[in-house]
């Protein structure tokens, strides 16, 4: 016998035997509904059904409808926005990422924070994550904390709420990336030109053609920065170079010009100023000043005699 029942939960008067041969007694579900379809049923049908026995109660048939809550992933990235760790600042920087979820207006943590490294890529994947709580689709988003003497430095941008993904019914939310940007140092050096030829007495600064080369040394490394600029025969400022790095690779630069001279008279000027050794170490500051070059020359000079004839 198959007894179908909607709206109550237990029969009651039921006979044991039909026709002298003892009943089977079983549960069928049905459903309906715009989610039915996502529940499975155990329990139910001939398979477990009970064969009646002269007994009171013959117990009960339970029918389980079973729904496996939807769950997804969400990745979480960093990326490094410091022109390549020029001034060296990211290895002082210690940052975590903390997952949060959001259900209506209250805001969860997610498991442990986890350590961001200080290189650019995916940093954890949250797999598992429920899709709703109480029917309610979850936000996810991460939150990024900075530790260290340089982490003021950076600004942390894509991390909060504001960056969530609500959470839908697809295996992958996709990738929430924070980055952390920091503005390399630069400053700015003059260079200037003085001539010391007792103001050209002799004519011969005309004839003297002059550049001055930028260079940075790193360690002990020293490269050309740009092209060579040409030097003017009157004294005062040549040249300033700006957005010039204060560092590469964490390490302060030094900067220095190097003039070269060409010409009929070029030999007999003389230069000071020029060279590594009064190049300017750069620092955190906007402008490390001038560095001046004097071109000596001796103006050249002679002696007369005077005789007195007297008679």
């Amino acid at each position: 016998m198959c007894l179908r029942q909607t709206a109550k939960s237990r029969w009651e008067g039921l006979p044991v035997y039909e026709g002298g041969v003892a009943i089977k007694y079983y549960v069928v579900e049905t459903k309906t509904g715009t989610t039915a379809s996502e529940y499975t049923a155990t329990g139910d049908g001939e398979s477990t059904g009970i064969e009646a026995t002269e007994i009171a109660d013959l117990g009960t048939i339970t029918v389980t409808n079973s729904y496996a809550a939807k769950t997804t992933k969400i990745h979480a990235a960093k990326t490094w926005s410091d022109s390549n760790n020029q001034d060296g600042k990211r290895a002082n920087v210690g940052a975590k990422f903390q997952l949060y979820k959001k259900v209506g207006e209250t805001s969860t943590a997610v498991g442990e924070a986890v350590d961001v490294p200080a290189t650019d890529g995916e940093v954890k994947v949250w797999e598992g994550l429920p899709v709703y709580e109480g029917g309610v689709a979850i936000k996810y988003y991460v939150v990024e904390t900075k530790t260290g003497t340089t982490a003021s430095e950076y600004t942390a941008t894509g991390d909060g709420e504001s960056t969530g993904i609500e959470a839908t019914e697809i295996a992958d939310l996709g990738t929430i990336t924070v980055t952390n940007s920091y503005a390399a140092k630069t400053t700015k050096i003059h260079a200037a030109k003085t001539w010391s030829d007792s103001n050209n007495q002799d004519g011969k600064r005309a004839n003297v053609g002059a550049k001055f080369q930028l260079y940075k040394k790193v360690g002990e490394t020293s490269t050309a920065v740009g092209e060579a600029v040409d030097v003017p025969a009157t004294d005062g400022e040549v040249k300033v170079w700006e957005g010039l790095p204060v560092y590469e690779g964490g390490v302060a630069i030094k900067y220095y010009v190097v003039e070269t001279k060409t010409g009929t008279t070029a030999s007999e000027y003389t230069a000071t100023g020029d060279g590594e050794s009064t190049g300017i170490e750069a620092t955190e500051i906007a402008d490390l000043g001038t560095i001046t070059v004097t071109n000596s020359y001796a103006a050249k000079t002679t002696k007369i005699h005077a005789n007195e004839d007297l008679e």
